[in-house]
């Protein structure tokens, strides 16, 4: 779960109609979190939630509250154990939007985000934090970092609190 890396966020797994499948489970201090999700409903799309938790925010420096983040993952992008390393962050929540307020295929909602920003987004990439130095990341990871964090300084630069980010976003 990653605004920049969001801990005590409480994340929970639905299909597409809403109904929970799986979770609750709580982030961890690097915003990550493990929670299985039974066999019988991984050939269907699947929704990630992650409401509530906190993460220093990267423009500000300031602890803000994570209101919700979210990400559609396409059953066909699981692994064959069901496992698959997913990231719950601005670009994914946005994805999201776009498929859930806009009745937007997922491919759809890429592409318009594509178009709209320029880079193609990947949630399988976990991203670390873009104020550090994490020699332990990929170039791509600490690039996923970065871009998140635009997010963050987008809010800023519109002179809004770090706390409108998600606001920001359903605007977006």
């Amino acid at each position: 779960v990653f605004s920049a890396a969001v801990n005590g966020a409480s994340v929970i797994v639905t299909d597409m109609a809403g109904n929970q499948l799986a979770g609750p489970v709580t982030s961890n201090v690097s915003g990550t979190f493990k929670l299985p999700i039974p066999k019988t409903r991984l050939s269907d799309d699947l929704v990630f939630v992650a409401t509530g938790g906190s993460f220093i925010d990267e423009a500000t420096g300031t602890s803000t509250a994570n209101v919700a983040l979210k990400a559609v993952i396409s059953a066909s992008s699981l692994a064959e154990d069901g496992s698959v390393p997913l990231s719950l962050s601005p670009e994914s929540t946005l994805i999201y939007e776009l498929v859930d307020q806009h009745s937007l295929s997922l491919s759809q909602a890429h592409e318009r985000f594509e178009s709209a920003f320029a880079y193609t987004f990947n949630p399988h990439v976990l991203p670390v934090d873009a104020t550090m130095m994490d020699s332990d990341a990929s170039d791509e990871q600490r690039l996923a970092g970065l871009r998140a964090a635009i997010f963050s300084q987008l809010t800023k630069d519109l002179g809004l609190l770090s706390s409108k980010q998600f606001e920001l976003l359903d605007v977006l």
